[in-house]
């Protein structure tokens, strides 16, 4: 009588249980993972927002003023813009002020157009000009940004 070989090939159903177990183990933990991390890269993405707006504005404000001939404000006085006396009449007077949560400036007649976007929030905007007898002027600015979401 022939003995019939066994077909070895393929898996056993202990096998196929086996490996189903570990998939759905390890695919529970990946999932477990996954809004962890995702909450991490929109976090990240904001603060790289804002940085790159503060960043932006600070620039801005850098390179106004000192192609600005004057800063029509009153030494030692906090306000919420900035008066800038521009050497260019059609830039003349340049202000830089806070509305809604955005900053805008306003050169010469022109209309305003925004300086930061609309995925951020402008929460505070000061500047105080100091006096610096025998040289120009300083121009001290506080600016706080927030990234605009709903979702905390």
């Amino acid at each position: 009588m022939k003995e019939k070989k066994r077909n070895n090939e393929g898996f056993s159903l202990v096998e196929l249980l086996i490996y189903i177990a570990i998939f759905v183990t390890s695919s529970t933990f990946l999932v477990a993972i996954l809004p962890s991390v995702t909450k991490i890269q929109v976090r990240q993405g904001s603060i790289n927002t804002v940085n790159r707006q503060i960043r932006f504005v600070n620039e801005f404000l850098e390179r106004k003023v000192r192609e600005s001939s004057a800063v029509d404000m009153v030494p030692g006085e906090t306000g919420s813009e900035i008066i800038l006396r521009m050497p260019q009449a059609e830039t003349d007077p340049t202000k830089i002020y806070l509305e809604n949560g955005r900053l805008f400036v306003r050169e010469g007649e022109e209309n305003p157009r925004a300086l930061t976007e609309g995925n951020v929030v402008v929460e505070n905007f000061r500047a105080t000009k100091l006096e610096n007898p025998g040289g120009k002027a300083i121009l001290e600015t506080t600016i706080g940004i927030g990234y605009n979401t709903p979702n905390e």
